[in-house]
């Protein structure tokens, strides 16, 4: 067994020790595997003596995984295709605190090029620095500014592999998504697929459309070239792949087997029927099955899925099913419908996507009850679904509409609106007919039902509503009110001008008052009233013979005298010549 000790002699052991352990140390590296070498202090990336590569990128595109970068050398070597310059990538796990070592990226390691290519050994969803160093023999430059990326956000996609067949007048496509991105990243169904046909030798414009995985495009015309190209759409990180070879196909020149037509589902409320064509004349004992499968998209390969029969649809000799239990109503669907006579190979029909929540019409409410009492309307109703199938306020928050108007050649409609199944409209005309008609409304889904049929009834004769009983007794309070008001005015302004005309507030001298009550005074007063201005003159005239007749009495009776000096003087004098 050969010493694995240095060769020096055994004096100089002992007493130069220092400089044997350092021969000591340079011979275990020389006796150490070329594999873990460390890399000569010169030659080791980040001394400087070389310049850094610059521009590093990182290219994730089918099928290659490609990082590239831009060198320049120096004076002696002054391009990318020195061959003596080698280069070396290094990745880690990006983070913050910049602790991780760097690691050799497989197929990046002494390459005399400016690229190179690398398996998919990263995290897809992981964020990774990146950097490149070269080094000429002993010589060696920095490392380059590291490049962070994420790969899947700058993955490209690639084209996807198209299989196409042509059946009758439709053409089934079978599409697969780009390799490298299925697994582990992306599942299949994430894909959809962009397709752009054209006909070929045709100046017709092509028609674009989105597909699933697995689809059928059918309307073609016979015995007409197709000419189709694809590219992939990831729809939950927003990449569009590039387009992939053209692919031609020609439709037959006739419909080779006759198969059911015109697929199609009616759904009303909870009820979902599916029906179907189908020409007897070709084959009489032929019996149905509708299939079906519960995918946004099927798979890329016919084979792998699994279609269900309906257990109420199986073998059936009438053109449509109902669907019952087996749907769930937030679900999407495929259905196609299988024709067999027992013999033969059986015939599919095109297949339909069916989902209830956004292609079911929501009936118009169920059990309207009319009524009308005292001019008062009232409408009493039951969600669309009762009480046959199940209600469709188990699905929707529904809102109703009501649209009454009078059956007349004027059209005047009365809207209410609400959460409510019971309506009332009061004040109706009396010997009136009135109609109406009832919608739903599923509010989260914005989809108006249908109105129900039209229900029409009229109004009693004198029964007047409550309300307009109040409101004409009010009216006829007002009214008398106003009226005692006006009586009350007129009358009180009335008395005092017969007040002011026939009892006068000034008063009679009390001289006319003592001669007025005298009876024949009275008398007098009134019939010669109006002429007072007469009796005044020839009162004047009297007075003054009856002034001289009493001074010629005054000389005979003086006691007399003095008891004519009273003011019943002059009303004698006037009595006497009233009379």
């Amino acid at each position: 067994m050969p010493s694995l000790l240095p060769p020096v002699f055994p004096c100089c052991y002992h007493s130069h020790a220092p400089f044997t352990f350092s021969l000591l140390l340079n011979w275990l590296s020389l006796r150490a595997p070329s594999a873990v070498l460390p890399v000569p202090s010169a030659a080791r990336p980040g001394t400087g003596a070389l310049p850094e590569p610059q521009d590093v990128r990182v290219h994730i595109k089918e099928p290659a995984f490609t990082v590239t970068w831009k060198w320049h050398g120096n004076s002696t070597a002054n391009n990318a295709n020195d061959f003596n310059v080698t280069f070396s990538g290094y990745y880690k796990r990006y983070k913050k605190e910049n602790k991780e070592r760097w690691k050799e990226l497989s197929g990046c390691q002494k390459v005399s090029v400016t690229k190179c290519d690398f398996s998919p050994e990263l995290n897809f969803l992981d964020k990774y620095d990146f950097r490149v160093g070269a080094t000429r023999g002993k010589v060696s430059s920095k490392w380059s500014k590291p490049f962070t990326f994420v790969p899947s956000a700058i993955a490209e996609l690639g084209p996807p592999a198209v299989q196409i067949e042509s059946i009758d007048d439709f053409i089934n496509l079978n599409i697969s998504a780009p390799e490298h991105l299925k697994n582990p990243i992306w599942d299949e169904s994430d894909f959809k697929y962009d397709i752009i046909m054209w006909k070929k030798d045709s100046s017709e414009q092509p028609t674009r459309k989105h597909v699933c995985s697995s689809d059928t495009i059918d309307g073609l015309a016979l015995n007409t070239t197709y000419c189709l190209k694809v590219a992939a759409l990831l729809i939950t990180h927003q990449k569009k792949g590039s387009f992939g070879p053209v692919s031609c196909i020609h439709t037959p020149q006739t419909i080779l087997k006759p198969q059911p037509e015109n697929v199609r589902i009616h759904a009303l409320n909870s009820k979902f029927i599916l029906k179907w064509d189908w020409n007897f004349s070709y084959d009489k004992n032929l019996s149905f099955t509708v299939e079906y499968v519960w995918k946004q998209c099927l798979q890329s390969s016919a084979k792998t899925v699994n279609w269900s029969s309906l257990p109420d649809c199986t073998d059936i000799v009438i053109t449509e099913c109902r669907l019952l239990s087996e749907i769930y109503f937030w679900g999407d669907y495929w259905f196609r419908v299988r024709a067999s006579n027992g013999t033969g190979p059986a015939v599919l029909s095109k297949k339909i996507k069916f989902n209830a929540s956004k292609d079911t019409e929501i009936g118009p409410p169920s059990n309207i009850n009319v009524n009308v009492s005292d001019g008062i309307l009232q409408i009493k109703m039951a969600p669309p679904g009762e009480p046959e199938n199940q209600s469709m306020t188990e699905y929707y928050t529904l809102s109703y509409n009501v649209v009454l108007w009078k059956n007349s050649s004027k059209w005047e409609t009365m809207n209410k609106s609400g959460e409510q199944t019971f309506f009332t409209f009061p004040d109706l005309d009396p010997l009136t007919l009135y109609c109406l008609k009832v919608q739903a409304i599923a509010k989260e889904e914005n989809k108006t039902g249908q109105f129900s049929a039209v229900h029409c009834i009229k109004t009693a004769a004198g029964n007047p509503s409550v309300w307009k009983t109040i409101a004409v007794g009010v009216y006829t309070a007002l009214g008398g009110c106003s009226i005692l008001a006006v009586l009350f005015f007129v009358s009180y302004y009335l008395k005092k001008w017969i007040g002011y005309v026939f009892f006068p507030s000034c008063t009679l001298p009390s001289n006319i008052k003592e001669c007025m009550q005298d009876h024949h005074m009275n008398k007098a007063y009134l019939v010669y009233a109006e002429e007072y201005t007469e009796r005044c003159c020839v009162t004047q005239r009297i007075a003054t013979t009856e002034r001289d007749e009493a001074d010629g009495n005054r000389e005979r009776n003086p006691s007399k005298q003095s008891s004519r000096d009273s003011g019943n003087y002059s009303n004698e004098d006037e009595t006497g010549v009233l009379l």
